[in-house]
């Protein structure tokens, strides 16, 4: 009888989960650092503080690296 292991299944989605997250994360804390960069030298107005842009895209560009860096590829839990 062939069974599928669904808790192997849900393990492998949740990687993957985890990896678009910590993409995503990443990359809009790069656009935000560049925005609040930008802003804070004057050449991009921004509807709101160049500093909040930068420091929400550190906080951001470093929790999606965290996630991708602290990821394990294999299959033990």
């Amino acid at each position: 009888m062939n069974s599928f292991n669904f808790n192997q299944i849900n393990h492998q989605i949740q990687l993957i989960m985890i990896k678009i997250l910590g993409f995503v994360l990443t990359i809009a804390g790069g656009i935000g650092l560049v925005m609040g960069i930008l802003g804070v030298f004057g050449s991009m107005e921004v509807g709101m503080s160049p500093w909040a842009l930068g420091i929400l895209g550190i906080v951001f560009f470093f929790a999606g690296i965290g996630l991708l860096k602290n990821q394990k590829d294999t299959d033990q839990n």
